[in-house]
């Protein structure tokens, strides 16, 4: 990784780039709070104003938190391949279309119908009471690790007992983050 002589010799030229790159430069998150998204993002804005290895020495003198160098490198080498469009932009991906011809054929051939799945539940679903804890405990017993999100960059794994019930603490978890 770059020194502080290759930092500095960075900063007129990043002085110069757009505000929004500026700021972004200056907003990386805490630890556990979206780094690598933060570095992926980061990466692929500078890549039309900076070479891979000045990318990475800019990265790591923005950084909030140690990361690993080949984190920070990986980052820079896949933002630039979105950057130069050798592949896609993860938002642009889009699903398969939808085989509905398929899908008519699958649910009017299936043996099994919705009124036999719901006889053979272990839980009664009829109520209107929610059944989540009741069902997640039927898949999975025990205290296995089980991975919540509030979205794809959001997640956290923790043991089933954490996320039981009413824990303040997986609460405040999502509303903190």
């Amino acid at each position: 990784m770059g020194t502080n002589t290759t930092n500095s010799s960075h900063e007129a030229r990043v002085a110069k780039l757009p505000t929004k790159i500026r700021e972004r430069l200056k907003g990386c998150p805490t630890e556990g709070q979206g780094v690598h998204p933060w570095l992926f993002k980061t990466a692929r804005s500078l890549h039309k104003h900076f070479s891979e290895e000045e990318i990475v020495d800019i990265l790591c003198a923005n950084l909030s938190c140690q990361r690993p160098e080949r984190e920070v490198r990986d980052a820079v080498v896949n933002a630039g391949k979105y950057a130069r469009g050798e592949v896609g932009s993860p938002s642009q991906t889009s699903w398969p279309m939808v085989d509905y011809t398929m899908v008519h054929n699958i649910v009017v051939n299936s043996p099994i119908r919705l009124k036999d799945l719901s006889a053979i539940s272990p839980t009664d679903l009829s109520t209107k009471e929610p059944r989540t804890e009741e069902i997640l405990d039927l898949l999975f017993p025990d205290d296995p690790l089980l991975c919540f999100g509030r979205s794809v960059n959001a997640c956290w794994t923790k043991p089933r007992n954490f996320w039981r019930g009413e824990n303040q603490t997986s609460n405040s978890l999502w509303r903190t983050q």
